[in-house]
């Protein structure tokens, strides 16, 4: 089960998040929002639903997907992370908006993940960095909007991959950062 959705937003923007790849069985998937107040219980029959919030805080907000069957037995979670930024309290010419990270929220240690960065208007170059992950790149081109990189799961726990964006001057255009929960392979 994985999720995508904005990795970043801004104060009072209204976001969709879903949730896919549920296992066989799901009748149901229930999301749960922390950092922003909010909450849905989704029926399902094709394995994936979606979620939509207004972030009235900022800060980071984390949704999670609970797939259940019809008797609320949980089959599988998933969770993904919004970096809210309130636009009055940001300096003047700071980017940082916009732009979608998207990848699984699952892996195992040993297991390489894909993952894309696109809506990256403006920037001509990315820089990619990470913990508990090996990166195929840690820079890259940004082609029409957007780019990929590999990355290979090291170590278990909470693992994360970001990217900062850069314009044709060396100006600071978009950054996002992806979470991933990483367990020992077995």
């Amino acid at each position: 089960m994985y999720m995508s959705g904005p990795s970043n937003a801004r104060v009072n923007q209204s976001v969709t998040v879903t949730a896919s790849g549920a296992p066989q069985g799901t009748t149901q998937i229930k999301f749960e929002a922390s950092g922003n107040v909010g909450f849905d219980t989704v029926d399902t029959s094709s394995g994936s639903a979606s979620f939509r919030i207004t972030l009235d805080f900022a800060g980071t907000t984390t949704i999670s997907a609970t797939a259940m069957d019809a008797f609320m037995n949980v089959l599988g979670r998933a969770s993904h992370a919004i970096a809210v930024t309130d636009p009055d309290l940001q300096a003047r010419g700071r980017g940082g908006y916009g732009g979608w990270f998207m990848g699984p929220t699952e892996a195992r240690v040993g297991e390489t993940i894909h993952l894309s960065a696109s809506g990256l208007d403006n920037a001509v170059r990315a820089e990619f960095g990470a913990s508990g992950f090996d990166l195929s790149t840690t820079s890259a081109r940004v082609s029409g909007g957007s780019t990929s990189v590999s990355a290979r799961a090291v170590t278990a726990g909470n693992g994360s991959i970001s990217v900062r964006a850069y314009d044709e001057n060396g100006v600071l255009a978009h950054e996002a950062t992806h979470t991933v929960q990483v367990t020992r392979a077995t």
